[in-house]
């Protein structure tokens, strides 16, 4: 809770500009290198987005309802909720709470109820986002590589069968890791494989589709699609017909 807590404060200091220029600095590379903070971060802003779009209109429709309540009709209500002190008691002097003060209670329970709806809302709407990308991600099989049904490699980035077996091994364990909802174990294994130039072209090209839904099975969507920008460009119109689909499910 305490390292949820410094994020939040450290988000806010960053878009409110209150952060020094060193520490900005700092706070981008941070965002560059870890997704899991940056994706925190893009949550934090969608929910300030939305927060500040509901407290304007909020606030708009509140300053009209003063605007057709008068003064004195104000200073009715609150005196009409006093308590009435024993007729034999000298009566004090009527205090009437400013209107400033009335105003202030008002909106700050606004706020408190507004906060606590929009903070449903916006669990609400993440929930049914993260069951579609789920959705999206149970299209993909994650099925384990056989070394019999794998087609020999030949040419550039071809390898061995003994060492196509134990990449295929590798492979495979990133599959149970998948299996298990171990997504983000399963993506750096996923990532190190793809990325080495002794994996086997075959293993490789299973390596690319299953990151890639591997990544928006962990809800990492900027990742998924960064990823599959990247092998469009390298494969144009050879790209896998499941990143295409991949991609513009995503899109939609």
């Amino acid at each position: 809770m305490k390292q949820y807590n410094d994020n939040i404060e450290m988000f806010d200091a960053y878009l409110t500009g209150m952060m020094s220029d060193n520490d900005r600095t700092a706070f981008e590379k941070m965002l560059a290198e870890d997704m899991e903070l940056k994706r925190e971060f893009q949550e934090h802003k969608e929910f300030i987005s939305v927060l500040q779009a509901t407290c304007s209109e909020a606030d708009a429709e509140f300053e009209q309802a003063l605007k057709n309540i008068s003064e004195e009709n104000m200073r009715s209500i609150v005196a009409e909720n006093k308590v009435q002190q024993p007729q034999a008691e000298e009566k004090p002097k009527e205090k009437v709470v400013p209107l400033r003060t009335v105003y202030r209670w008002m909106s700050a329970a606004a706020v408190v109820l507004l906060i606590a709806g929009v903070g449903i809302h916006l669990l609400q709407s993440r929930q049914a986002i993260n069951s579609r990308y789920d959705a999206i991600a149970m299209t993909h099989d994650f099925n384990n590589l056989n070394t019999d049904d794998m087609p020999v490699s030949r040419g550039v980035g071809s390898v061995p069968q003994h060492q196509m077996r134990a990449q295929i091994k590798e492979y495979n364990e990133a599959m149970e890791l998948l299996e298990n909802d171990k997504t983000k174990d399963a993506i750096a294994k996923l990532e190190k494989m793809y990325q080495s130039e002794k994996t086997d072209k075959k293993i490789k090209e299973e390596c690319e589709i299953s990151l890639a839904f591997a990544y928006v099975k962990n809800h990492d969507i900027d990742n998924a699609k960064r990823f599959i920008g990247e092998v469009k460009n390298e494969k144009g119109d050879k790209m896998p017909l499941a990143l295409m689909n991949l991609e513009k499910a995503l899109s939609e």
